[in-house]
């Protein structure tokens, strides 16, 4: 029994993430702090402090889980590696890349989507319900292992 052939459709009606959103504001804290705290020029903090200011902007702006225009309401993983992503006004397909990380409190999904690049999407509990979240840990988990599997049996172990 294969993943590809068995798997219903996993939809992931996403939130915004609180702690997300803390744990990328204090990293761009001590950013700031390190800087503040570097023997530099006053020029050069402020040369800095201004680019990483510039760079949270940025990042709030076009982060896809943040809570603005371009932010992904929902994934759907569909059979196999295809996923479809959700934004308010439009949706793409996406394949989902080799590199993913699941932890118990954190997933970081790889997603090639069809128009080019990479997309790498974090998720945390509080994001998801419960069950959905489980759901997509152990799926992840089992696409893990099936994929380990081929390549074993491909390497004649």
């Amino acid at each position: 029994m294969s993943l590809k052939e068995y798997a219903t459709p996993l939809r992931l009606d996403l939130r915004p993430s609180r702690k997300l959103a803390i744990i990328v504001a204090v990293t761009y804290g001590c950013a700031l702090g390190l800087v503040m705290l570097a023997h530099l020029v006053l020029w050069q903090k402020a040369l800095l402090c201004v680019l990483i200011l510039a760079s949270a902007v940025v990042h709030y702006q076009r982060y896809p889980l943040a809570n603005n225009k371009n932010r992904i309401r929902a994934l759907v993983w569909n059979q196999g590696s295809a996923w479809q992503i959700e934004r308010e006004y439009s949706a793409d397909v996406a394949s989902l890349g080799p590199e993913a990380l699941v932890l118990a409190w954190l997933v970081i999904l790889q997603l090639r989507p069809e128009a080019g690049g990479r997309l790498y999407l974090a998720i945390v509990p509080d994001m998801l319900d419960s069950e959905s979240f489980r759901r997509l840990r152990v799926r992840l988990g089992m696409t893990q292992v099936e994929k380990e599997t081929t390549v074993n049996r491909d390497n004649g172990h």
